[in-house]
This record gives C-alpha cells, structure tokens and sequence, in this order.
C-alpha cells in the first residue's frame, strides 16, 4: 500500500488505484469513521436534494406495497408486468406532450390567421 502524506489543513490525496477500484470520482463525498480508536475509514457517499429524497421514499412504499402484493407470484411475472406499465406510461407521457406540441402549433396558426384577418380589415377600411 503507498503512503499517503497530510498537507495543508489535513488534505490528503486518495492514490489513482485506490480511486479507481473504489469508483471514486472528483466531487465525490466521503464518510470518516474512526474505527477501533486509530483506523480511519472514509466510506463513500451519495447526496440527495430533499425533493429527491421525498420521491425515493414514495417509490419505496409503492415497491413494498407491490411486493407485499405479489407474494408467491413469481419474481420474473411481477418484472415483465412492471416493465410493461412504465413502457405505457411512457407511451402516455409521449402521446400528451404530442397533444401539447400540437396544441402550440394550433395555437400559432391560429394567431397568423388572426393576424391576416386584421391585415384585411385594416384595407377594407382604406377604401
């Protein structure tokens, strides 16, 4: 194992190895913990925004209530029958945001013709 030295205000560098086999990547957060009273350990960890924390804990409680649904059915029918309901609700969410694209375009062609109406009228008016 290389020596590691302790510059300035405690900073130390993890060896390129070391990074790599941890998958330890610049901006990363690691957890000291002082084990057996002299053993520093630095466990990686992953931060999370609250908005995302709230959406992980509701994803939870829905995995647990499928799971507790599904008990004896068989683990590969409850995947293929997930699979499929995000398959349609991505269909779903591509269908709405063609109907909202649409409804933009509806909306601009809408407003030129406005616009060319106005444009008559205003000649009408001149004669």
């Amino acid at each position: 194992m290389p020596l590691i030295k302790v510059i300035r205000n405690g900073q130390i560098t993890i060896p390129a190895e070391i990074r790599k086999v941890m998958d330890i990547e610049e901006g990363d957060y690691l957890e000291p913990e002082l084990v057996e009273g002299n053993k520093l350990v630095l466990k990686p960890k992953e931060t999370v925004d609250k908005e995302q924390k709230k959406a992980w804990g509701d994803l939870k409680e829905v995995l647990e209530r499928v799971h507790h649904k599904n008990e004896g059915v068989d683990p590969d029918e409850v995947k293929k029958d997930v699979l499929v309901a995000i398959e349609s609700l991505r269909e779903e969410n591509k269908r709405e945001d063609g109907e909202k694209e649409e409804g933009k375009s509806e909306g601009r062609k809408s407003e030129g013709e406005a616009e060319k109406n106005e444009g008559k009228g205003k000649g009408k008016e001149r004669n």
